[in-house]
């Protein structure tokens, strides 16, 4: 299996860190450089899901999609990317400082070829990031979004995604606040 282009989600307000999470340190490196960092470990590539604000600021500088579908969360971000790119994408979030590449692996380790994410196997709560979104789940993607379903975890619920198995949550923690720093 040839290797996946990377998504690194960063478009969203921020508003609970009060500055742009891609920019926040974390030992010594930003959210925005462990992510690349990371994706590049598993993935050919990489693309910055971004909004418009983001967009002037980084595009001379990096490989970004402005996200097409406002107000809709990771849902639009994908989306947009499945759409401008045409590739299988891994996705992951700007603001999971701990995410490990062997979890980014095991998602190529699948041979089924739908959406692969992450499910508690207590809890059944889907850990929709960091997944793996063939490029053709993109014409079902937009026919959700178009229906005004934005939840990824009901996107991953009722479309029979790949469920993977979690034996730690610390990688999947994301940071939403300086406090949580």
């Amino acid at each position: 299996m040839a290797k996946p282009a990377g998504l690194i989600l960063m478009g969203g307000k921020s508003t609970r860190m009060g500055t742009d999470k891609a920019f926040v340190k974390w030992q010594g490196d930003t959210f925005l450089e462990r992510a690349i960092e990371l994706t590049l470990s598993a993935c050919s590539e990489f693309y910055l899901s971004v909004n418009a604000e983001q967009f002037k600021e980084l595009s001379g500088n990096y490989p970004c999609i402005q996200d097409n579908y406002a107000e809709t969360g990771p849902m639009g971000g994908i989306l947009t990317a499945l759409e401008a790119t045409n590739k299988n994408l891994i996705v992951v979030a700007i603001d999971m400082p701990l995410m490990k590449v062997e979890l980014l692996q095991q998602l190529l380790n699948v041979e089924e070829g739908n959406v692969r994410a992450y499910r508690g196997s207590e809890s059944g709560f889907w850990h929709p990031l960091p997944s793996y979104w063939p490029s053709s789940s993109k014409n079902h993607l937009k026919r959700y979004v178009e229906q005004g379903e934005f939840g990824l975890q009901n996107f991953l619920s009722k479309n029979n995604a790949t469920a993977l198995p979690i034996s730690d949550y610390q990688p999947f923690r994301n940071i939403n606040s300086i406090k949580e720093l």
